[in-house]
């Protein structure tokens, strides 16, 4: 693929080049339009007319489940309901098409915001990360889905460990429950490991103890949520753990500040109130002592940093070797270094994205599904409900 006539944003700076050329999913080469269109005259032209291309975001947290879990309720709206739900799923087809959907929705949403890597953290038996994956790859996205484990469920690890399917990884999710410790003997140092923390400073010692104990503390590590006591950060520092806030739900990045300065790896997701990343870091920005500048590198550069660390993938940049995940915009951002940045425009118009270099999004029109058929299988499902 060849794109020509762009204007090309690599963190808040202008190229001067206007044209990128795409092979087997990777960006080999940066140019003048003119002449890669001599160059490359054969290749398939994506012609962005002037407006401008950056390169993808990445979710560092997502529920594809979450868009519709409400659905599953009554009006009195409980996420631990919910959770209790999607473990009843395992033989019930039509409950688990839900899941399907809203991963789906979810995953147009995240595209529609110029998102083109997603880490989803799944509650639930197997078969419900097994749709959230599905319905991901069907989009194009790349990432991983958790799993959820509990001590009475390792038949995942023998059906998933170490799966790749399409852009996508399974990865392990566990916390600091009482019950992690049959668990954890059960992973070993190749398993992508996510802790997801709702537990007070102090708690989640023990368990980062274990892990230590058993190697499996590791760059690909991460941990989302919680409140850590010193000691733990102090382990995370020494392990250079990512550890991910989500702005929606918690205010981890009220401290983001020391975080960074011990050398933790602070990433941001929208958690599962949103997959808008523009509003949630609209919403770091309220909660945290950073300044947009300094959120806007967390965006780009850390979370970057994490699928480098954990999908061993080169992405975030517009540049030779990179992994060709980018989108294109409508508006041209306002770039200030001291004041402002393109993520915090709230008239931002995403067009185009691509993801491994194939259009997944082309004129806001999704490719991978039809959007229509979706809605209409959905208000069915609720139909029958």
């Amino acid at each position: 693929m060849l794109i020509v006539n762009a204007k090309i944003i690599n963190f808040n700076k202008v190229d001067e080049r206007d044209a990128i050329y795409i092979k087997d999913g990777i960006i080999e080469d940066l140019g003048n339009s003119s002449e890669f269109l001599k160059y490359y005259n054969k290749e398939e032209v994506l012609d962005a007319e002037g407006k401008t291309v950056f390169s993808g975001l990445v979710n560092a947290h997502l529920h594809g489940y979450g868009i519709l879990g409400s659905y599953f309720l009554d009006k009195n709206f409980n996420w631990n309901d919910v959770f209790n739900k999607l473990k009843e799923m395992q033989f019930q087809k039509e409950d688990t098409e839900l899941v399907y959907y809203s991963a789906i929705m979810a995953g147009i949403f995240a595209i529609r915001s110029g998102v083109t890597t997603v880490f989803d953290i799944c509650h639930g038996n197997s078969l419900t990360s097994e749709m959230i994956s599905e319905a991901y790859n069907v989009l194009g996205l790349r990432g991983v889905v958790y799993q959820f484990l509990d001590k009475n469920d390792f038949n995942f690890l023998k059906k998933y460990r170490s799966k790749k399917s399409g852009n996508l990884l399974l990865g392990i999710a566990i916390s600091s429950k009482e019950d992690y410790l049959p668990i954890i003997k059960k992973l070993n140092a190749n398993d992508r490991i996510l802790i997801h923390e709702d537990q007070i400073a102090g708690e989640e010692e023990n368990l980062l103890n274990q892990l230590t104990e058993r190697n499996l503390l590791s760059e690909s590590t991460m941990f989302v949520h919680g409140t850590y006591s010193k000691t733990s950060l102090g382990i995370m520092a020494e392990k250079n753990i990512n550890l991910v806030s989500c702005p929606l739900v918690d205010e981890l990045l009220d401290t983001s500040d020391s975080l960074i300065d011990k050398g933790i790896n602070l990433c941001m997701g929208s958690g599962m109130l949103n997959v808008d990343m523009f509003i949630a870091a609209k919403e770091a920005f309220k909660h945290s002592t950073l300044s947009i500048k300094e959120i806007d590198n967390i965006i780009e550069n850390n979370n970057n940093e994490l699928v480098c660390r954990v999908l061993n993938e080169r992405v975030g940049k517009i540049e030779k070797g990179y992994r060709a995940d980018l989108f294109i915009s409508k508006s041209s951002p306002i770039i200030d270094k001291t004041a402002y940045s393109f993520v915090y425009r709230s008239n931002f118009w995403v067009e185009d994205v691509i993801i491994n270099g194939k259009l997944v999004l082309k004129n806001r029109e999704i490719l991978g599904v039809k959007e229509e058929e979706v809605y209409e299988s959905i208000k069915e499902y609720l139909s029958r409900s």
